[in-house]
C-alpha cells in the first residue's frame, strides 16, 4: 500500500511539473508575442561630441572661467580647466544643449535681457545693453542658442563702442578646432589631455 502511495505521490508531483513547464512556455511566449519590442538603441547616434570658444564681458572686463568652482558641472555642456584653454572652450556632450543650461549649471542666468553672476545681475537698461554674436554676428538666440562645433561665443555687456565690441569679439580664442580634432594642436597643448 505504501509503495501505491508513494508512487500516486511522485507520479503526481512529476505531472504537476510538466504541466508547469508547458504551461510556463506557453504564458511567456504570448508575453512575448503581445509585447512591443523596443528596438535596441544605437550608440553611434546618440553620441555627440563638439567644442565651441566663448568669452563674456562685463563693462568691458572679461570673467575668469579657468576656475576650479567651474570645471565640469554639467555633463551635456561644461568646461574642463586642466589645460590653458579651460576657461575659453565649452565641450559639449549634448546635441540639444543650450547656453542656459551652460550658465546655469555655473550658478548664473542668462536670456535676452539679463546676464547673472552669483552675485550681480546684468540687465538691460537705456545705457547698457546685453549683446551676444555667434562667429562675429549677432544672434538673438540668447540663453536657448544651441552651440555648434567651432562656434566662437561673445557675450557681453554694457555701453560699449563698436571699436570695443570688435575688440572683444577679436580676443575669442579659436582652438576649439583642436579639442575637435581638425587642426593642429598648439604647442602650449602638446601632452595635454584633450577631452
Amino acid at each position: 500500500m505504501k509503495f501505491y502511495l508513494v508512487t500516486g505521490i511522485v507520479a503526481g508531483f512529476l505531472a504537476i511539473y510538466a504541466l508547469s513547464i508547458v504551461t510556463g512556455n506557453a504564458v511567456a511566449e504570448a508575453q512575448t508575442h503581445s509585447l512591443p519590442r523596443i528596438p535596441e538603441p544605437v550608440i553611434e547616434e546618440r553620441f555627440y561630441h563638439a567644442h565651441a570658444d566663448f568669452k563674456v564681458f562685463i563693462d568691458g572686463n572679461e570673467m575668469d572661467f579657468a576656475r576650479k568652482k567651474y570645471d565640469y558641472k554639467d555633463h551635456n555642456i561644461h568646461l574642463h580647466i586642466n589645460n590653458p584653454y579651460g576657461g575659453y572652450v565649452m565641450h559639449l556632450e549634448g546635441g540639444g544643449a543650450e547656453l542656459a543650461n551652460f550658465f546655469a549649471s555655473l550658478g548664473m542666468i542668462f536670456n535676452s535681457t539679463c546676464f547673472a553672476t552669483e552675485t550681480e545681475s546684468y540687465c538691460n537698461t537705456g545705457f547698457s545693453k546685453l549683446r551676444m554674436l555667434v562667429n562675429g554676428k549677432e544672434n538673438q538666440d540668447y540663453g536657448s542658442y544651441i552651440p555648434q562645433d567651432l562656434d566662437r561665443i561673445l557675450v557681453t555687456y554694457g555701453n560699449q563702442t563698436e571699436e570695443e565690441i570688435s575688440s572683444q569679439k577679436n580676443s575669442i580664442t579659436s582652438v576649439s578646432c583642436a579639442f575637435s580634432g581638425v587642426c593642429a594642436i598648439p604647442e602650449e597643448l602638446v601632452g595635454v589631455e584633450l577631452l
